[in-house]
């Protein structure tokens, strides 16, 4: 945030400076930014929950449980169509990733002498299997 304006009038400069959480950020910063009264309200408008069974399109949601941004407990599973939910939504997590952990690729090494290897990360590998049930089953 350094390099933001301190007086200006988009966003609570001062506020994300001494931000201890992500929610002090998101009212400080995302919710003025984007209109929003405070992040609760950010949170009411953004939700997903309530119009998850109104998708129409398959959609695949990967999340890892050590995500900062995200309540694990609070992960959906009712809605996925593997489990009695009505919209084409497949759910799926991870104990590890972070967030955004899954996009990234890595190098392996089999010990410090060998050339890294690169692997694909987990979210491309699984992201294309999703796309290549959905063409095979002709769902659209």
């Amino acid at each position: 945030l350094r390099c933001m304006d301190k007086d200006t009038d988009v966003f609570d400069y001062w506020k994300c400076r001494s931000a201890r959480t992500i929610g002090d950020i998101e009212d400080g910063l995302i919710a003025p930014l984007y209109g929003f009264k405070d992040r609760y309200d950010y949170y009411e408008q953004s939700a997903s929950l309530p119009v998850m069974d109104k998708i129409a399109v398959p959609v695949y949601v990967l999340n890892a449980e050590d995500d900062p941004f995200f309540n694990s407990h609070l992960f959906p599973w009712k809605q996925c169509c593997d489990r009695g939910g009505v919209a084409p939504v497949k759910l799926e997590t991870t104990v590890d990733g972070g967030h955004l952990g899954h996009i990234f690729h890595r190098d392996d090494r089999g010990s410090e002498e060998d050339a890294p290897i690169p692997v694909s990360s987990f979210a491309p590998m699984e992201l294309a299997r999703f796309i290549k049930h959905v063409h095979t089953s002709n769902f659209v």
